[in-house]
């Protein structure tokens, strides 16, 4: 999905864009990232235990807010997916969503490195 023709990946971090939405403020561009860092983790595990529970009307839910964090911080592609998982627990398709939550969790741990290591690239500014 975001791989290039010579094999490697883009990435799904731009925080140029996202500075850009926010009116290029580089402090709240912070904080977004480090909320996200923070409190994604335990989101998409709440995604995972709805569906291993067969609980698709709690699956709609998490999917829900992890479509709006990943919209919030300009990542589209994944925003789609969790759209898309969204509405099929929606419709009490938990199939679908179970074979989607492996390539989400692998692009959400992508992501999250990504973010590290811009946190890190980053100097707090007092």
């Amino acid at each position: 999905m975001n791989e290039k023709m010579d094999g490697t990946q883009t990435c799904l971090f731009d925080a140029k864009t996202l500075e850009s939405h926010i009116g290029g403020d580089a402090e709240l561009l912070r904080e977004l990232v480090s909320v996200f860092v923070e409190d994604s983790p335990g989101r998409l595990a709440e995604l995972e235990g709805a569906v291993d529970a067969g609980d698709a009307v709690e699956a709609n839910r998490k999917a829900h807010a992890l479509k709006g964090m990943y919209g919030i911080i300009r990542v589209n592609g994944m925003a789609d997916l969790a759209l898309q998982m969204e509405r099929e627990a929606g419709e009490g398709k938990l199939e679908l969503v179970v074979g989607m939550l492996p390539g989400l969790r692998k692009q959400h741990d992508r992501l999250l490195g990504e973010m590290r290591a811009f946190l890190r690239a980053t100097p707090i500014r007092l």
